[in-house]
């Protein structure tokens, strides 16, 4: 990883299911953007959840986040599968929504899949069903 994608984190700010802002955390500050940019300013901070940012862009170039669906391809298989991504220990991983298995997103700071591979599709917070399934899924899980 370049020593510029380790001098800060991105977040994305949201207010139940709507995106609100985005949030860069550098050594300096912290700094906001988004549609209502004084949103932090007024009485209520403006948001409740926070996904952090993966070191990882879509095929689209788009900054891939926890909570993301994204469709994915492995090198292995010629198909297209569907993941979320989750964010366990500091690390982030697809959790398979077939198989619902964990796959490693990075290793050592390493991408295990090129920009081409990834393309995110939707947000785990769009889909009441999917969220309180890998809500469930977590609290199962070893952690």
């Amino acid at each position: 990883m370049s020593d510029l994608k380790k001098q800060y984190k991105n977040f994305r700010l949201r207010r139940g299911n709507q995106i609100v802002a985005y949030a860069q955390e550098k050594s300096t500050g912290v700094s906001f953007t988004g549609k209502y940019l004084l949103f932090w300013r007024a009485g209520e901070q403006g948001f409740d959840e926070i996904d952090e940012a993966t070191s990882s862009l879509d095929k689209m170039n788009r900054r891939i986040y926890e909570g993301d669906i994204v469709r994915y391809k492995s090198n292995f298989k010629p198909l297209f599968r569907e993941a979320v991504i989750i964010k366990k220990s500091n690390d982030f991983f697809l959790l398979d929504l077939d198989f619902w298995a964990v796959i490693p997103l990075h290793i050592n700071g390493l991408s295990l899949f090129q920009a081409e591979a990834l393309e995110i599709i939707s947000h785990q917070f769009t889909h009441p069903d999917l969220n309180q399934k890998i809500k469930s899924w977590k609290k199962a899980s070893i952690t």
